[in-house]
C-alpha cells in the first residue's frame, strides 16, 4: 500500500476516536444544562460550581482536539511539494487558517468560561 494511504488511515482512525470523544461531550453538555437550570431555578451554588467546572473542562478538551487538527492541517502544508496543484496548495493553505482560528476561538471561550463568575458573561461552550 501507498505511504500517502497507510497515512490518511491512521488519521481517520484518531478522527474515529476525535468523534467518540464528541459523543461523550454532548452527554457531558446535556447534564451542564440540566445542572444550569436547576442552579437557575434553586440558586444553589454548588450546582453552578458543578456546571462551570464542566463547562471549563468540555472548552479544554474541545482546545485539544482543535490544536490536534491545527497540528495535522500544518503538516499537510508543509508537506506540499512543487508538484502539487494549485487547487491543493489553495485548500489546504485555508483548512489550516481555518483550523488557526478554531485554536483561537477555542482558546478564547476557554478563558471566558473558566474566568467568568457570571453567566452573563459567559459563552455558550463549542
Amino acid at each position: 500500500m501507498n505511504s500517502n494511504i497507510i497515512e490518511t488511515l491512521k488519521k481517520i482512525k484518531i478522527e474515529d476516536y476525535i468523534w467518540y470523544i464528541y459523543l461523550f461531550l454532548v452527554g457531558y453538555n446535556l447534564y451542564s444544562n440540566y445542572l444550569e437550570k436547576k442552579y437557575l431555578i434553586t440558586n444553589d451554588k454548588n450546582l453552578y460550581d458543578k456546571f462551570h467546572k464542566i463547562n471549563t473542562t468540555i472548552s479544554f478538551i474541545a482546545l485539544i482536539i482543535f490544536i490536534y487538527f491545527l497540528i495535522t492541517s500544518y503538516e499537510d502544508v508543509t508537506k506540499l511539494n512543487n508538484n502539487a496543484s494549485e487547487n491543493e496548495k489553495k485548500f489546504k493553505t485555508l483548512t489550516f487558517i481555518a483550523s488557526l482560528l478554531f485554536v483561537i476561538g477555542s482558546a478564547i471561550s476557554l478563558y471566558v468560561t473558566y474566568k467568568s463568575t457570571d453567566l452573563d458573561d459567559q459563552l455558550p461552550v463549542i
